[in-house]
């Protein structure tokens, strides 16, 4: 499988309560290679609560566990559902 497109793994926080635990954002990878493809499956979208909103899935060649956004384009996206074995697929929706 070929990865032609680059992302940038976000991991958003709500901060832990303490004083020194302010919400943000942290950059795990930048430009990760990937492949992106847009979810057109109405049945997909609809099981993932997304029919009203663009998604698309993201094709990564390891596994990830701590990103839940990504941003693609300049744009910042949500992490839907995550899943794969040896590979990583994340689901994200704006």
């Amino acid at each position: 499988m070929r990865f032609p497109d680059r992302i940038t793994l976000l991991n958003k926080s709500n901060g832990g309560g303490g004083p020194d635990d302010a919400p943000g954002e942290t950059v795990l990878v930048k430009d990760t290679p990937c492949l992106i493809s847009p979810v057109v499956n109405t049945n997909v979208l609809m099981t993932y609560g997304l029919a009203n909103k663009q998604a698309f899935e993201i094709h990564l060649p390891t596994l990830v566990d701590k990103a839940n956004r990504v941003q693609l384009n300049g744009r910042k996206y949500d992490v839907v559902k995550t899943f794969g074995r040896r590979r990583a697929v994340l689901i994200v929706s704006a």
